[in-house]
């Protein structure tokens, strides 16, 4: 759902639903819950931006109805998850030129004889990244900027890597911020689509666990494993 619906009570998490329906072993069940854990963390992280970010629905049209909102706040949310089209990372870039860039100019070095001579001879057939985006993008930094730049790149000191790979390619008179919130307005417009979309994707993946697991216990009961001593819940697993 959205953000703007209010809190619900449930008496169990829903990704816990999800592993026990699947019968997947511990390890899997495990990675499982951590990926969920790095969702929640980037959902509590949207909803702290949200006081600052400006209306993402189509204001000529007023305020949406209930359900249109919160398809358009489950689409922005899928997509700030999934990153779309770097919308997230461009929504922190201003802030990553205002710290990170700043921390790595006071770190003062430089990348290594050997890498500088492989930039070289790279800076032959391809432009690295970092020139790229410093000319595009780079006014008011020091000189020494590119040194203190490659090095946060190699290493992707403070998500350098991400952000200034997502902001080399828009144009010089674009601001990353601006161009994010554009790409949220958009998901918002298609809320409905993609929340159609979700439901789809989850019904045909219920349906497919559902054979998998009908399709082993048939055989299970077929090859009569359990009277050989076979727990019988190896055939409600997943393989």
């Amino acid at each position: 759902g959205g953000w703007t619906r209010p809190p619900q009570e449930v008496e169990e998490a829903e990704v816990e639903r999800d592993l026990r329906f699947l019968h997947l072993r511990e390890r899997e069940a495990a990675q499982l819950r951590e990926q969920a854990e790095r969702v929640r963390r980037e959902v509590a992280a949207l909803h702290a931006r949200l006081p600052d970010l400006p209306p993402l629905h189509d204001q000529r049209h007023g305020e949406p109805d209930d359900e249109r909102r919160n398809a358009g706040e489950l689409a922005v949310t899928c997509a700030w998850i999934a990153d779309k089209d770097c919308a997230r990372t461009l929504l922190s870039a201003a802030r990553w030129r205002e710290e990170t860039v700043a921390d790595l100019l006071a770190l003062g070095e430089k990348p290594s004889l050997s890498r500088r001579c492989w930039l070289a001879v790279r800076g032959l057939f391809v432009r690295h990244p970092v020139d790229v985006w410093l000319e595009r993008h780079g006014d008011g930094l020091p000189d020494h900027a590119r040194h203190a730049l490659l090095v946060g790149y190699a290493r992707d000191l403070g998500g350098t890597r991400r952000v200034l790979d997502a902001w080399r390619d828009l144009p010089a008179e674009v601001v990353p911020g601006a161009r994010a919130i554009e790409v949220l307005r958009d998901v918002y417009r298609h809320g409905p689509a993609v929340r159609r979309d979700l439901l789809a994707l989850r019904t045909v993946q219920s349906l497919a666990v559902l054979d998998v697991r009908n399709y082993r216990d048939l055989v299970f009961r077929i090859g009569e494993f359990e009277a050989d001593g076979e727990d019988p819940e190896l055939g409600r697993a997943l393989p």
